[in-house]
């Protein structure tokens, strides 16, 4: 009698193990410094840079991708810090992390303040992907480098990718500078979000659909960063830590400047140069444009 039930047990068992794994249950697993969980072929893993900077690092089948980068510095790279393990996640000394069944993060702060909550899994289309962030009417956006239009982005759609946009109006997109870091502003907390990515990248911040913002690509890796303040400038501070502080520029950078469409021939631009001197006007630097490649 008891081996039949020991046999309906393991039987049993080794059914219901068939039947999460065909469903694709996940699997939970802590590791240094974070998390990582999988679920129908999906890997998420979060890790702790430190206390308030998180890395998400999202990959379909067992193969890891290659961990690289051309923006983050080698020591916030491979940097991490002791957390604490919760169900379904980890705390910081600052952060909240939970990872539910179907792979969406949500990330607080320690009073349970959502800073950050994925509206949907990511969504993936050939090598096209798609990360999904909750959105309300609270949230402002600021960020992405070199763009036209208002200052806070909420309610507009960005592509990120160098472009030689001359003439450029108030609607064009994109123009010459890429930076995929933006600055969300949720009730008074700071949060900068940094794609590490190379492709041609894209930001919706509620344009498409208002209750969500996202970001993605049509290429290459699920890598992002997430820096929380509360204030800007800490998370503006803790961004230099991770890609690196701005050199202090040459003394005569900082001085007066002349600017104009072009100085052509070199006759011309010493002819500039001579006139400011002959009427006092102060000038430290003269800018060339295009015409400085003629015949190079």
């Amino acid at each position: 009698m008891k081996r039949q039930l020991l046999g309906i047990s393991l039987s049993l068992v080794v059914t219901l193990a068939n039947l999460f794994q065909s469903a694709g249950a996940q699997q939970f697993t802590q590791i240094p410094g974070g998390v990582s969980a999988t679920s129908k072929g999906i890997t998420l893993q979060v890790i702790a840079l430190c206390d308030d900077v998180l890395r998400v690092r999202v990959w379909k089948g067992g193969a890891v991708p290659e961990d690289a980068s051309w923006a983050v510095l080698a020591s916030a790279h491979t940097s991490s810090v002791q957390v604490v393990a919760e169900p379904s996640g980890f705390a910081t000394k600052q952060l909240r992390v939970r990872v539910d069944d179907q792979l969406r993060l949500t990330v607080a702060d320690l009073a349970g303040n959502k800073l950050q909550e994925d509206a949907a899994p990511v969504q993936w289309e050939g090598t096209r992907f798609t990360v999904s962030k909750r959105r309300t009417s609270n949230d402002h956006f600021f960020g992405l480098g070199d763009k036209p239009g208002p200052l806070d982005r909420a309610g507009e759609a960005f592509t990120v990718w160098n472009t030689d946009s001359f003439g450029w109006q108030e609607s064009t997109d994109p123009i010459y500078k890429s930076v995929p870091f933006l600055l969300e502003m949720s009730h008074g907390r700071a949060l900068g979000v940094f794609l590490d990515n190379t492709w041609r990248t894209n930001f919706d911040f509620g344009r498409a659909k208002p209750t969500e913002y996202t970001f993605g690509s049509v290429n290459g890796p699920i890598d992002y960063y997430l820096i929380y303040g509360p204030e800007p400038k800490q998370v503006v501070t803790k961004w230099s830590w991770l890609t690196g502080p701005t050199p202090l520029p040459p003394l005569w950078s900082l001085g007066f400047q002349q600017s104009r469409y072009t100085y052509f021939p070199e006759s011309q631009l010493r002819e500039i140069a001579d006139q400011f001197r002959k009427d006092y006007i102060p000038c430290d630097v003269l800018w060339l444009d295009i015409d400085f490649q003629h015949d190079n």
